[in-house]
């Protein structure tokens, strides 16, 4: 079931189109990145402090005109704890050579400042715990890059320290699956040039220092798995096989061993969708073959089940929610339009609302 608001009749400023939902860290916040339709204008963060229920305006990321050439600007953003937040923009070039903006807050998104780890020195792709900042980065003089390394940064005042990616890891160094918790860090990889075409793990508990690699059949993606860890125990991994979908597996030993459940299971054919970790005990899923449905996980062994029906004629961009009740999902209309809007709901899906548009 879903609620829309009342129609007026009197005329409405166009709105900011959602463009990022991310949950606060183990928090109740969930944060929104809009686009103005002015897009010039504004990069909006928007704060919710009650899983989705109503958001505040909180501030606007400084976009200079320069990085206005790409569209989204921002490529990530992650909120590790409930007022710390990081963006990474689109790579800009320079006489001395290509490197990626940071921006960094530290009170909700009210106000933001710029960062780069060097003026040569490009960002993959990062990730974060609640202490430290982690990237995936490569050197970048005048029109070269290589090096590709991993960086590390407290979150408290960034001072970067660069660490050599395992031989293993770094010689299949594109897209890597990347992800943190307390002082542990994983990578994964793929061979693609050697058959079987192995997948590697690479897993560190202290905080990236040192790397143990171990080859991982289940992990079996077109390039690396995109991981996601919710404690030091409990990981999932998205492994897309090419064909606009692929598998889910699950790891509850650190990624030391992974399954993932049989053919009857959306986990073993997830199409294109959204997949939600919560916690170790629960993960929302929408999966492209039935986007009308929200299933919830609760481990990899057993099937997830359906629990509640899904917006009609909406296609889930994105799904989001604090805990086993209380979320949101970023969607738009089916085939790609209207617009983007975000609908909240606090009785897992029993109730929809829209909040955002």
């Amino acid at each position: 079931m879903f609620v829309a608001p009342a129609k007026t009749s009197a005329a409405v400023a166009p709105s900011p189109i959602p463009q990022f939902i991310v949950r606060a860290g183990t928090s109740n916040d969930v944060y929104a990145l809009l686009k103005d339709s002015a897009f010039r204008h504004s990069n909006a963060i928007e704060r919710s402090t009650n899983g989705g229920a109503s958001f505040q305006r909180m501030g606007s990321l400084p976009i200079s005109t320069f990085d206005l050439r790409y569209e989204p600007v921002i490529s990530q953003l992650l909120f590790p704890t409930a007022n710390v937040g990081v963006a990474v923009a689109y790579s800009v070039k320079s006489r001395q050579g290509t490197a990626t903006p940071l921006y960094l807050t530290r009170d909700g998104g009210k106000t933001w400042s710029i960062h780069e780890i060097s003026p040569t020195t490009e960002i993959q792709q990062i990730t974060t715990t609640t202490s430290y900042l982690y990237a995936i980065t490569a050197n970048c003089p005048k029109d070269r890059c290589s090096s590709w390394r991993l960086e590390r940064s407290s979150l408290s005042a960034l001072n970067w320290v660069s660490i050599p990616l395992p031989p293993k890891i770094a010689k299949y160094d594109i897209g890597l699956g990347f992800t943190a918790f307390g002082n542990d860090v994983w990578l994964n990889t793929i061979d693609q040039v050697s058959k079987p075409y192995p997948s590697y793990l690479a897993i560190s508990q202290n905080r990236g220092a040192t790397f143990s690699v171990s080859v991982q059949p289940v992990l079996q993606s077109v390039s690396a798995c995109e991981l996601q860890a919710v404690s030091l125990e409990v990981l999932w991994a998205m492994c897309d096989d090419g064909n606009m979908q692929g598998q889910i597996p699950y790891s509850d030993d650190g990624g030391r061993h992974w399954i993932v459940k049989d053919s009857t299971s959306i986990l073993s054919s997830f199409a294109f969708g959204s997949f939600d970790p919560v916690s170790s005990t629960t993960a929302f899923a929408v999966d492209g073959n039935y986007p009308d449905r929200l299933y919830l996980a609760t481990n990899g062994s057993t099937a997830p089940r359906v629990v509640a029906s899904v917006l009609p004629k909406r296609f889930p961009l994105t799904v989001c929610f604090v805990n086993a009740r209380d979320g949101v999902v970023l969607v738009q209309g089916i085939g790609g339009g209207p617009n983007a809007t975000v609908w909240s709901t606090q009785d897992r899906g029993a109730l929809w609302r829209r909040v955002l548009q």
